[in-house]
């Protein structure tokens, strides 16, 4: 079977159940009628509003259906009169509007999760039973079934048989029934209103064992103040009917508007039932039907208040524990203080960093006393000298980069620290601290700024031996220069001119190395002046090939070099071409 037709034959099963379960409780309704076919309650008027909410105003046909069924079975009905041709329609045809208006326009929660909901719900099905009562009352005298001086009080049992059947059924159907239905049905629910419908149970509710034993104790007094109200025992009338609500209101306080509606039900159906066995008389039953009816309402009013008041408190604390995990999760200790200084809430960070074993131990303590009492120097610190309780006290915002805080067991570590006060509706409530150990912060630091230093004095060290080196250099090389000098003032041949000059040349250029290197610790030492003088790019270029013609004529290499006519031979302030070398 296609996943389609499994999901039609369970629509097919449920609307065929739903008739017949609409006829039943139609056929017990009869014994109940105060006039011919109004009834003292009438329950299937419950049941279609609850299938029209929940399962849609679709299910409209199938419920004008079960109309037609129980007007010729139950009531006998004339095919043909006014009470089966458009009585049963205009019923369907009012509460199918009302379930609409409250989907569509007032767009109720049809959980029923708020008083809102309930009250609408009310408001409107209670209206629209009342324009069923005028209208179908006026079919019935029609019909002739009613007489004509008795037209208002009919309407009204009609009125309120049918307020009580939606007081009683509608809510417990959409509350116990209908969500199981829609899931069997395969309607669908959207993430939020499935997560939603999960039942919460209440903080204050019991659960297992207790709250079966607490079940069947509210189920056995129902029963024993249906008997002590209207067994006729202890009164003829219905002085007693007040004992019915110490129950529901005890059921609505402990389970909310869950527990309520499911105890307005057994009332409702208790007080049927015990009817069977205590008759009453056309008025008593006139009177009876208020009464169920302020019972009904009574109970849904309360319930509804618990039941919201119950989801206020859960999603409190819902809010307070997504807080409290925020606050515990931080690496940072947070804690608050009032306007006198005094901690009101920490977390769990702090306790671990100044090694306190609760909350109890802090909360109401002068956080000056706890952690900031001590000076550096080991004296003490006194309270009204701290700039930090005067700024808080203030409402002022204080970022501190380095401040001593004092641990439990007397320890102390450096901290940074950032306040922010703490407002609601323009008061001054005190103020969110937040603080770090920087300890290894301070470490680290100091471990940077000692590297910083040996490296300034390894340079130091460096430039002051580059600097001697350059001197003790200096000192055989002019020796070395001079000599070279006089040796070319004597008789030499070229050849021997020659090496001579180049060995000079060479001499002056590391001569020229060793002042670039003490000009370099110059630089650093910050002393450099710079001189401007001409320069001579001829000179500078045969100066540097000079050193390399005697590698260069071993490997019979000739060194060509040439320059520029647009530069001149001294002076130039700018190069416009290099020199080149052919190898």
């Amino acid at each position: 079977m296609t996943p389609k037709k499994r999901w039609t034959v369970r629509r097919l099963v449920v609307a065929a159940c739903f008739i017949v379960v609409y006829v039943l409780l139609d056929r017990s309704t009869v014994s109940f009628q105060i006039w011919t076919e109004i009834s003292a309650w009438y329950p299937p008027t419950g049941l279609a509003l609850a299938a029209l909410i929940g399962l849609g105003w679709r299910y409209a046909p199938v419920i004008l259906m079960a109309e037609y069924i129980s007007s010729i079975v139950n009531y006998h009905l004339a095919v043909h009169s006014y009470s089966f041709l458009a009585g049963n329609i205009e019923f369907i045809v009012v509460y199918t509007v009302a379930a609409v208006v409250l989907r569509r326009v007032v767009k109720i929660d049809w959980h029923l999760r708020s008083m809102r909901d309930v009250a609408w719900l009310l408001l409107i099905a209670i209206c629209s039973s009342c324009v069923v009562a005028f209208v179908g009352t006026k079919f019935l005298q029609a019909d002739h079934l009613i007489p004509a001086q008795g037209y208002s009080l009919a309407v009204m049992n009609w009125w309120v048989g049918d307020a009580v059947a939606i007081g009683s059924i509608v809510p417990f159907c959409l509350i116990y029934v209908v969500p199981g239905l829609r899931r069997f049905l395969g309607y669908s629910e959207n993430g939020v209103a499935a997560e939603q419908a999960i039942r919460k149970v209440g903080r204050h509710e019991l659960r297992g064992f207790r709250r079966t034993l607490e079940s069947g104790l509210f189920a056995a007094s129902i029963v024993a103040v249906l008997w002590a109200a209207l067994s006729g025992r202890f009164s003829s009338g219905d002085e007693m009917f007040y004992l019915l609500f110490p129950p529901l209101i005890v059921v609505a306080v402990r389970r909310g508007l869950r527990g309520a509606t499911a105890a307005i039900l057994a009332l409702d159906t208790g007080i049927i039932l015990a009817l069977q066995l205590y008759p009453r008389s056309s008025g008593e039953l006139t009177l009876l039907q208020f009464l169920m009816l302020i019972l009904s309402l009574a109970g849904l009013v309360l319930g509804a208040l618990i039941s919201e008041r119950d989801e206020s408190e859960q999603r409190l604390s819902e809010e307070e524990a997504r807080m409290r995990l925020l606050l515990e999760s931080t690496g940072e200790a947070i804690y608050g203080v009032n306007n006198k200084g005094e901690w009101t809430f920490c977390n769990h960070a702090l306790l671990r960093l100044l090694g306190y074993g609760s909350q109890q131990e802090l909360l109401g303590r002068n956080i000056h006393d706890v952690m900031h009492h001590t000076r550096r120097d080991g004296t003490p610190y006194p309270r009204e000298e701290c700039s930090q309780l005067r700024e808080l006290a203030a409402g002022k915002e204080i970022h501190v980069n380095e401040e001593l805080l004092w641990r439990a067991d007397g320890s102390s570590f450096e901290a940074e620290i950032w306040s922010h006060p703490l407002v609601e509706g323009g008061v001054r409530l005190g103020s969110v601290v937040t603080f770090i150990d920087i300890t290894e912060r301070k470490k680290a630091q100091r471990a940077l700024e000692q590297a910083k230093e040996d490296a300034e004095a390894a340079n130091r060290a460096k430039s002051d031996f580059l600097a001697n080196m350059s001197h003790e250099i200096r000192t055989p090389m002019n020796g070395i220069l001079g000599m070279t000098t006089l040796a070319l003032e004597t008789n030499l041949d070229a050849e021997q001119r020659d090496y001579l000059s180049m060995v000079k040349s060479s001499g002056e250029s590391l001569l020229t190395l060793l002042n670039d290197i003490l000009d370099l610790s110059k630089i650093e030492a910050g002393k450099l002046g710079l001189d401007v003088a001409d320069m001579s790019v001829e000179n500078c270029i045969e100066d540097a090939l000079e050193p390399l013609a005697l590698k260069a004529q071993q490997k019979g290499i000739e060194l060509v070099w040439n320059i520029g006519r647009d530069i001149p031979k001294s002076g130039a302030r700018r190069l416009d071409a290099v020199a080149t070398g052919v190898y």
